[in-house]
């Protein structure tokens, strides 16, 4: 058996364990997480991806989180352009250490097969980057040059980047060529946009964010410009917030 703390804060931990597996009894939340709670004097959530019972190995491992302030529920859906059978944008949703949630959208160049494949590399490298502690800069950064030398025709993808801390309800909203967001707090709709190049032709100067805190019941929506362009109005974003200000339905 083995057991590692992660330091998430100057007091905070969470922690990673590995032993034999307990035949779908539960130990990690009936046994495990009572004893780290006592032990660490904090609230956790258990992550069972690994449990030995799901996935067929000899060991199970688990994985306590510190007990989050916001719980993220998320939707997503895509249609692929008239004429293709290939969605050209793509999109992840993953956890990396620290109780940050990153959801991200890329939208490649064209239409089609090319276009998946260059949103596809952004979302694929941005998911291994940050999972290996990349710093997000210089994330994007590394993924910008990858696309610049991979092909000698011009080749550029958009990429969205939501980062959300579950513990502080901060979240930071980076967009690289991307189209606007939208947040939806009660009656209130809000508008999210900055002004960059998209990737394959980035400045690392180019690179802003915005921040604010999201609260219980916020919906947060991304989108690619298809979608603003799909609406036949002069004001594009207004179609969709007024979309959003007649929506009754909470869930993503």
């Amino acid at each position: 058996n083995t057991l590692r703390l992660i330091r998430v804060g100057e007091t905070s931990f969470e922690v990673e364990l590995t032993k034999e597996p307990c035949k779908n009894k539960m130990e990690c939340n009936v046994v495990i997480k009572p004893i780290v709670e006592t032990v660490l004097k904090d609230a956790y959530d258990v992550d069972r991806v690994s449990c030995a019972v799901r996935t067929k190995n000899l060991n199970c491992s688990c994985r306590l989180n510190l007990a989050s302030a916001l719980r993220l529920n998320l939707g997503f859906s895509q249609v692929q352009s008239e004429g293709t059978t290939i969605c050209g944008d793509s999109y992840t949703r993953f956890r990396i250490k620290g109780g940050i949630e990153v959801v991200a959208l890329s939208d490649g160049m064209g239409v089609g097969a090319r276009a998946a494949k260059e949103s596809n590399t952004v979302i694929s490298l941005l998911e291994q980057l940050l999972a290996i502690g990349f710093n997000k800069k210089i994330a994007i950064k590394i993924i910008s040059a990858v696309l610049e030398i991979r092909s000698q025709e011009e080749t550029f993808a958009t990429l969205d980047l939501l980062i959300i801390n579950t513990y502080t309800g901060e979240a930071e909203f980076i967009k690289i060529g991307a189209a606007p967001s939208f947040l939806k707090r009660g009656n209130q709709i809000g508008i999210i946009k900055t002004n960059s190049y998209p990737m394959g032709i980035l400045d690392l100067a180019d690179v802003k964010s915005q921040k604010m805190i999201l609260r219980k019941g916020d919906l947060v929506v991304l989108l690619s410009d298809c979608v603003l362009d799909s609406g036949e109005f002069l004001d594009k974003e207004e179609w969709i917030v007024s979309i959003l200000k007649d929506l009754r339905v909470q869930d993503p």
